[in-house]
């Protein structure tokens, strides 16, 4: 998988991509797909061959392909990173929400199920080691627990009421490495996911996150929340989709029925700059 591709191999995987078989592909090429675990024995491609195929193409294809909302906005470049701005707007709109990727989803799951997490830590038999952890921890932490761990925390999940989450968001957001890390969030903003998500849908993204340490990685920028309604939201400027966010975003939106969209920044020139052009 890090062995580099040729240009006659990247021809020949996107060929694949957009043909859907390999009978134009000389046996050779073929062959060192296959090594690559790029393609099947069969000439298919495999899921890490959609992946890197996926990452060559444009924005504006990749979501063609994966279904996926994409806007426009008009961008001045100053002070605010492009996350912020597009933030920004949003609550202009009346949008409640976090702009640190992973952080906000993270929070509210850490939330809801903190006392689970700290009796199935690692540090358990210090329960004061394990309740520090276990609030600075990332959702990574999902990944690395067994199934009889993870069904402590389901459980945990599903019996959270309201006032037992905000206390423990509250706990969790004490810490100011929470704030060094993800920055912007918010007690109101997790109450808004809180009400509106089931928890069977918390559930079901802890069990997905559960399922690979991947899946930490690639969350859309901005989590919205408007009108008893979530928004996931990616920001972009001038690159594309890429691998982690090729494998979260149509999971999000599709295995685990969320609104995702994605939101092009296109940078407006100041007068100075069109007064230099």
């Amino acid at each position: 998988m890090n062995k580099k591709l040729t240009i006659k191999m990247k021809t020949a995987l996107m060929d694949v991509f957009n043909s859907a078989n390999s009978l134009t592909i000389n046996k050779g090429t073929i062959k060192s797909l296959v090594s690559r675990q790029l393609l099947n024995d069969s000439g298919t491609l495999t899921h890490e061959g959609w992946l890197l195929a996926m990452s060559n193409l444009s924005l504006k294809r990749q979501c063609e392909l994966l279904d996926l909302q994409c806007a426009t906005e008009k961008w001045e470049k100053k002070n605010l990173k492009p996350e912020l701005h597009a933030f920004e707007s949003f609550k202009k709109l009346g949008y409640v929400g976090s702009y640190c990727e992973a952080g906000g989803i993270g929070l509210v799951l850490k939330s809801l199920s903190l006392d689970a997490l700290t009796t199935t830590s690692f540090f358990k038999e210090d329960p004061e080691t394990a309740r520090i952890r276990s609030c600075l921890g990332g959702i990574v932490f999902l990944a690395h627990k067994n199934k009889e761990e993870l069904e402590i925390v389901y459980e945990d999940i599903r019996k959270t009421d309201k006032t037992k989450f905000a206390a423990a968001c509250e706990e969790i957001l004490e810490y100011d490495l929470i704030h060094e890390w993800y920055p912007g969030l918010t007690v109101e903003f997790a109450c808004a996911l809180f009400d509106t998500l089931s928890k069977e849908s918390f559930v079901k993204i802890a069990e997905w996150i559960s399922r690979s340490v991947e899946h930490r990685n690639g969350w859309p920028d901005l989590t919205l929340v408007k009108d008893g309604r979530v928004k996931f939201v990616e920001v972009k400027t001038a690159d594309k989709l890429h691998r982690s966010q090729l494998i979260t975003m149509p999971a999000l939106k599709g295995y685990l029925g969320q609104d995702v969209t994605i939101l092009k920044l296109s940078r407006l020139k100041t007068l100075e700059q069109v007064t230099n052009d």
